[in-house]
């Protein structure tokens, strides 16, 4: 195939052509001008395959077909056929995009929980995780209620952060119970700092390592995990509707909230 290789092949397949389109129009380009059967020779594909990608390069305007004994096939020049395929891909991703906001116009519900039947469901570690977690916040509307590691909760504001300003914004309220579980000074300093840009963010201690993390949203929805975890999404958590559950996640933080440390207990306190 003259000097083209395997990886400018898929370069035209990743722009829209298929692996013989994308070899024939390269084969093409490489003799110059050329009838069928040499293009097969070059390309070593089967000539009916040949006649039958053709058509399909001459719609899409990369190919010139004259007719004659044989006829004899000239390609539009490589820069031009890229733009061309540019062009053409920009179009498909507009129409996909176009596609996808009249589904989500059929299928967008409300930004609050609805009312609905009570489930538990397990969320799967690490991205998806993440993912539920920023839905939540975005869904807030009053409250979020969450409890924690004190070395975890920076973690989840800064990489939420933009999420949680959007939130702030619409007035919701975050109250936190971190458990004192390791040496604090940079937490209390952050905490300090994102209290002071959101001062809907209120932040209390405990000296209690259970290890657990939950949040409640909106007395609605709870999300919560009980195993030992590090970093920003290590484990599974369950999430549930369930008002029972809720009832006493909310009683329990209400409790531990009342008896928690508004001061983080500096040495010797």
């Amino acid at each position: 195939m003259g000097s083209f290789d395997d990886e400018d092949t898929q370069t035209l397949v990743k722009l829209g052509l298929n692996g013989s389109q994308a070899k024939i129009y390269l084969t093409i380009v490489s003799l110059g001008v050329a009838n069928a059967k040499e293009i097969a020779q070059t390309a070593r594909i089967d000539r009916a395959e040949i006649y039958r990608q053709l058509p399909t390069l001459q719609e899409k305007s990369l190919v010139m077909e004259t007719i004659g004994f044989p006829n004899q096939y000239e390609p539009m020049a490589l820069n031009e056929a890229i733009e061309t395929l540019i062009q053409q891909k920009n179009i498909e991703v507009l129409e996909i995009r176009r596609r996808a906001r009249e589904l989500l116009k059929r299928t967008t519900k409300e930004n609050t929980f609805k009312d609905e039947e009570s489930k538990i469901s397990i969320i799967p570690r690490n991205n998806f995780r993440t993912r539920i977690i920023r839905r939540h916040i975005e869904h807030a509307q009053v409250e979020i209620l969450g409890y924690t590691q004190i070395e975890r909760l920076p973690i989840s504001l800064t990489f939420h952060y933009e999420t949680w300003k959007r939130a702030f914004a619409r007035g919701v309220r975050f109250r936190s119970i971190v458990e004192l579980n390791k040496p604090a000074d940079d937490a209390l300093r952050f905490f300090q700092m994102f209290k002071k840009e959101n001062p809907s963010f209120t932040v209390r201690f405990a000296n209690s390592t259970l290890f657990t993390d939950f949040g409640l949203i909106d007395d609605r929805q709870i999300i919560f995990s009980t195993e030992i975890i590090t970093g920003l999404a290590g484990s599974q958590m369950l999430s549930t509707n369930n008002a029972q559950l809720i009832k006493v996640i909310k009683d329990y933080f209400e409790y531990r909230w009342n008896t928690a440390m508004i001061e983080y207990p500096r040495k010797g306190d």
